[in-house]
Parts: C-alpha cells; structure tokens; sequence
C-alpha cells in the first residue's frame, strides 16, 4: 500500500512497516511511533522525529500484527 494508505491505518491504531523495516510503526496522539518489543516484555514505543522521503514515497507498505 502506499504511504498514504499507511497514514490511514497508523491513525486506526494499527501498525505498518516496509519489509526492509524491522519495527513497525504506529500513531498515537497525532505522534508516529516505532514499536519495539523486548524478550516476553511489553511494548516500548519510540518517537519519530522525522520520516525519510524514500518511505514517504514508498508503495510496499503492509499492516502487521505484533
């Protein structure tokens, strides 16, 4: 899907990544957030503070279940 597909779900609170990408993302409070999960713990969420233009224009998104 592409980036603006993927805006939609991160708002649904839903999480997304590119395949090359190892920790999907997600919106929270109008914020992007990567998603981590450490060894059997919860999940830990880091702040983006900006976004790449190749991922922005990116069509290879895909919605993820972590």
């Amino acid at each position: 899907m592409r980036f603006e597909q993927a805006l939609k779900a991160m708002r649904e609170r839903k999480m997304v990544k590119r395949p090359s990408q190892s920790a999907p993302k997600v919106m929270i409070g109008g914020k992007i957030f990567e998603v981590y999960k450490m060894r059997g713990q919860e999940l830990n969420y880091s702040k983006l503070d900006s976004m790449n233009c190749l991922n922005i224009e990116a069509d290879d998104w895909e919605i993820v279940d972590e």
